[in-house]
């Protein structure tokens, strides 16, 4: 299992052309009760200038957030498919057209797109033509980015638009930031 892992993880470093500095194995082991899955983790790390740093939570009313997600093989993200949208994803953020970005966690983008919307009050109308699925599932390798109203994400679904009252609507329901952020709570 360890040789597998270290296997995987460097086929992934050379089709990605990156490199890990760093990382923790933990391939068996037991703690009073606990078993410890095999795991492999890995990590790097980059510097860059402060001015391109941008918020995890939403910005602006009147702004679209989209999703940018690698196509999938085998319930992986696939090599080219991750390339092309992290090129997309470089692009944009240095012509200065993200206002915000965040990563969809285990719940999906909706739940992440909720978190975003904590920060600044703002509220969410999702696009009426958004699948569900697309709002609930988890997508490896996906970003959910915020852009002004004008900026077309290539290759992304626009999953709505924020709104300056903190309320979530969706096919016609409506339900306040409050009350979700009770509920989080």
């Amino acid at each position: 299992k360890p040789f597998a892992a270290l296997l995987g993880a460097l086929s992934a470093q050379l089709g990605l052309g990156i490199g890990s500095i760093g990382g923790k194995d933990s391939m068996s082991g037991s703690f009073e009760e606990l078993d410890v899955p095999p795991t492999l983790i890995s990590f790097v790390v980059a510097t860059g200038d402060a001015k391109y740093v941008v918020s995890g939570t939403l910005q602006q009313a009147g702004s679209k957030v989209w999703l940018l997600a690698p196509k999938a093989e085998g319930g992986f993200p696939a090599r080219e498919s991750t390339i092309s949208c992290l090129d997309t994803l470089e692009t944009l953020h240095k012509g200065g057209n993200i206002r915000s970005a965040a990563v969809p966690g285990r719940f999906g983008a909706a739940e992440r797109i909720f978190k975003m919307c904590l920060g600044n009050s703002l509220g969410f109308a999702f696009a009426e033509n958004v699948a569900e699925e697309a709002l609930f599932s988890l997508v490896p390798g996906g970003v959910l980015l915020e852009t002004d109203g004008e900026t077309e994400v290539c290759g992304a679904v626009c999953l709505g638009m924020v709104t300056k009252e903190p309320v979530f609507s969706f096919r016609g329901e409506k339900v306040a930031l409050s009350e979700l952020e009770t509920l989080f709570e």
